[in-house]
């Protein structure tokens, strides 16, 4: 399984070490940027590049996923950006996870005609 963090500050990809199957360790800052890396919740993720779709509002719309862990999903999208803590129904084509609710933890505009949401699994 490939691990990494993507720093908040420039975006530069973080490697996760793995000493062994369950022991991974974080670096605490960007190797790039030196920019304080906070814990997250949520566990690794694993670099998984898929499509899905979520509902919001009875609304349907297209995503696609830039990592995934047992805690949630990066969702680039269309459109605007989500609002924080709405709640969305997911589905993951790749995964077999269809139904799934997530609350919208973090959300922006990434681009004149996309966004990008962090979804948290509840």
């Amino acid at each position: 399984m490939t691990v990494s963090r993507e720093c908040g500050k420039c975006n530069s990809e973080i490697p996760v070490v793995e000493k062994t199957a369950d022991n991974f360790e974080i670096p605490t800052e960007c190797p790039s940027c030196n920019e304080k890396i906070p814990k997250r919740a949520g566990g690794l993720r694993e670099k998984k590049i898929t499509t899905g779709n979520l509902t919001f509002e009875g609304k349907r719309k297209e995503f696609v996923t830039v990592d995934i862990s047992s805690g949630g999903v990066k969702a680039f999208y269309l459109g605007k950006p989500l609002p924080e803590e709405a709640v969305v129904d997911v589905d993951i084509n790749a995964t077999g996870l269809h139904g799934r609710k997530a609350v919208v933890a973090w959300t922006h505009k990434a681009a004149a005609t996309y966004s990008h949401s962090g979804l948290k699994f509840t």
